[in-house]
């Protein structure tokens, strides 16, 4: 009976097909270059603001040096210290490249801190960091976009173009959400630099 149906009516029934087999076809393709692509092998650094609800004494500048990073404090100048853009304190990341998680690095506030001077972060003391935009396997930090995540994903699980990737050639990694779930784009990150070599 279905048989006789698609014969009588084959136009409708390749009108009526086509698209939704198109439409799997796509999205087969979009998940291709993410799957098939080498894993990356170095971890990332980088840091995002920390819009905190109370005072905000101090601004902190967060610089590599030798493949070190250090912060550097400074007093706040708006009034009664209040929070802004510009003085957000900042909340540290950690992208494992063999695990592919992420996960927030120990960024305390220090209580008196020495102002004007650069001062080596202790989460990232065993660290040595490269700040080239690509890291030596290949991998540069950018945000997502149709090249990335595909037309059918912008359509059906909405717009990525300011999800943080990892892309090397034209295979791209979603960088994972926190682990409590503070989500973030690819123009909060402050990007630190790449894991390069590890010490105890």
């Amino acid at each position: 009976m279905a048989l006789k149906f698609i014969k009588e009516n084959f136009a409708l029934t390749l009108g009526l097909t086509l698209p939704a087999l198109l439409m799997v076809g796509f999205m087969l393709v979009s998940t291709l270059p993410g799957s098939m692509a080498p894993p990356p092998q170095h971890d990332l650094v980088f840091a995002t603001p920390d819009y905190r609800s109370g005072p905000v004494p101090h601004y902190v500048n967060l610089t590599v040096k030798d493949g070190f990073l250090y912060a550097k404090y400074s007093k706040t100048s708006s009034p009664n210290h209040q929070p802004t853009y510009s003085y957000a304190w900042k909340k540290l990341y950690l992208f494992d490249s063999k695990t592919q998680s992420l996960r927030q690095l120990t960024f305390d506030t220090p209580q008196e801190p020495k102002e004007g001077v650069d001062i080596l972060v202790e989460a990232t003391k065993g660290m040595k960091l490269d700040t080239h935009t690509k890291a030596p396997d290949g991998y540069e930090l950018t945000q997502g976009g149709y090249r990335n995540g595909g037309l059918i994903s912008e359509l059906f699980w909405g717009s990525s173009r300011h999800q943080p990737r990892l892309k090397k050639g034209s295979f791209s990694i979603k960088l994972p959400d926190s682990a409590n779930q503070i989500y973030y784009s690819y123009y909060d990150m402050q990007f630190l630099g790449w894991v390069v070599e590890k010490t105890p």
